[in-house]
């Protein structure tokens, strides 16, 4: 009898040193990395994994100012996911200034760095801070935990009820010689199918030939169609 109960407190003891390390590893991770980070981040390569079978088809608007002049380019294209973050798209058609451009179905590689920072590979690379919390959103605030010339800083949106991304800001780390603002800004429509974004701009600002040189890049992404292949 004696030996059976101080096997009963062996067992007891070696299961509260096991919940303590459980409770003290979750700890960190949820530290490192927030709950609805992780949640986002499984909803979004979920989603990714099932958009392999399908096609996407959208039309892109396109507003470029770039040294004072301005493009407006309109473009009907199709594609499909070959990785999350990999879009091969063939072009349907392209119209620059109103003025149809022969494309005869070019086909481009797309990839998608503006989402990467919610892939899994990519999440415990970085620390996610928040930083504003709304009825139905949470901002976070993201730093790489390693500096280099490919790493991004900015800020990541989640709608608290679904997990998909609202808004992706993002920024380089470190600047590349010249720049001196190089800012991108993703939105998604939450009522969307699968998180794919409505509009994108970017704003950069650096100095070409000794001249100071603004840009803007806005596109509107819309007519969305999902279609099993």
């Amino acid at each position: 009898m004696k030996r059976l109960l101080k096997m009963k407190k062996i067992l007891l003891v070696l299961k509260t040193i096991l919940f303590l390390n459980v409770a003290y590893c979750s700890s960190i991770l949820s530290k490192d990395t927030p709950e609805v980070i992780l949640k986002a981040s499984k909803k979004y390569e979920d989603e990714k994994e099932i958009l392999k079978s399908y096609t996407v088809e959208q039309t892109v608007t396109s507003e470029i100012v770039s040294d004072g002049k301005t493009t407006i380019e309109k473009r009907k294209q199709i594609g499909y996911f070959e990785l999350p973050s990999t879009f091969i798209v063939t072009i349907l058609s392209r119209d620059v200034n109103g003025v149809r451009v022969s494309s005869s179905k070019e086909v481009d590689k797309s990839i998608k760095k503006e989402t990467q920072w919610i892939n899994k590979s990519e999440v415990q690379n970085h620390i996610f801070e928040p930083i504003a919390e709304t009825e139905n959103v949470i901002k976070f605030k993201v730093t790489p935990k390693e500096r280099n010339k490919d790493s991004k800083k900015g800020e990541i949106w989640i709608q608290k009820q679904s997990f998909k991304i609202v808004r992706i800001i993002r920024e380089p780390s470190i600047l590349e010689e010249g720049y001196e603002l190089y800012r991108t800004e993703v939105f998604f429509e939450k009522d969307l199918e699968f998180q794919e974004p409505t509009y994108t701009k970017l704003n950069a600002k650096f100095i070409k030939n000794g001249s100071e040189i603004t840009a803007r890049v806005e596109a509107m992404f819309d007519n969305y169609k999902f279609k099993k292949k």
